[in-house]
């Protein structure tokens, strides 16, 4: 996972979810400024907080971090 990736797909599934960073926050017990962190300044979580942030967002972890197949194929 590179920190591009992980941060465009944060923001896509943050954006399609409604979920502002502090909801994202809230939900995950991970501080505003680390979420700020990986979508925009290039963090990458560890396994951990990853794990964290999928179960608020109520995905999978692969959803989060894993480009869609069809989007590499293209």
């Amino acid at each position: 996972m590179d920190a591009e990736s992980f941060s465009h797909r944060l923001r896509v599934i943050m954006a399609d979810r409604g979920i502002s960073t502090r909801e994202l926050s809230e939900r995950s017990g991970i501080s505003r400024q680390m979420i700020a962190g990986y979508l925009y300044s290039g963090s990458i979580p560890s396994l951990s907080y990853a794990c964290k942030i999928a179960s608020a967002l109520g995905v999978s972890l692969d959803d989060l971090a894993i480009e869609p197949l069809n989007n590499v194929l293209n």
